[in-house]
């Protein structure tokens, strides 16, 4: 059998506008929890306690990882929540893909240049770090560039599957 196996997980990079969200659910809580407790006593603690909850799915929504598996032929990708909550995004069949390349390369150029293409991004956001991207022919009928960070064992396994149409560099 010629089975192969890798997996690598990416932090993903938290916006402005995450940040800006996460620093006006604190304020929010801070300002709603005196004022509770001023106004209604112990009920405004318990109103305090919900708003902390609030807080914390908040944080746990915000906090996100990618996990690339790729297993024979094969690449799945799912969106992690706070280290805790796993969800699919998405699963390609790699026999499919038109290329695989680097991000900045020339491969890519006539994906970069179409403006229907349908670009998903599932990188980390950060721009110091090498991102990889294939073009693959969705089965909705539409052609779609996936940018992801793979890892160097995670490249060489697709490229013995796809020798052809991965592009390392």
């Amino acid at each position: 059998m010629n089975d192969t196996y890798s997996e690598i997980i990416v932090k993903r990079k938290m916006s402005n506008s995450t940040l800006l969200l996460r620093f006006l659910a604190i304020i929010a809580s801070v300002i709603i929890i005196f004022l509770s407790m001023a106004a209604l006593g112990m009920f405004g603690l318990m109103a305090g306690v919900f708003i902390i909850w609030l807080d914390i799915i908040i944080f746990r929504n915000t906090d996100i990882e990618y996990e690339y598996q790729f297993i024979s032929g094969e690449l799945n990708i799912d969106i992690i929540y706070g280290k805790r909550k796993r969800k699919r995004a998405r699963k390609f069949d790699m026999r499919k893909i038109e290329v695989m390349a680097p991000l900045n390369s020339d491969k890519l150029s006539s994906a970069n240049n179409n403006k229907n293409i349908k670009v998903m991004d599932y990188s980390s956001g950060y721009s110091d770090r090498q991102k990889y991207a294939f073009v693959i022919n969705l089965d909705e009928g539409k052609v779609a560039k996936v940018i992801f960070e793979p890892s160097e064992k995670m490249i060489e396994s697709i490229k013995y599957h796809l020798p052809n149409k991965v592009h390392a560099y």
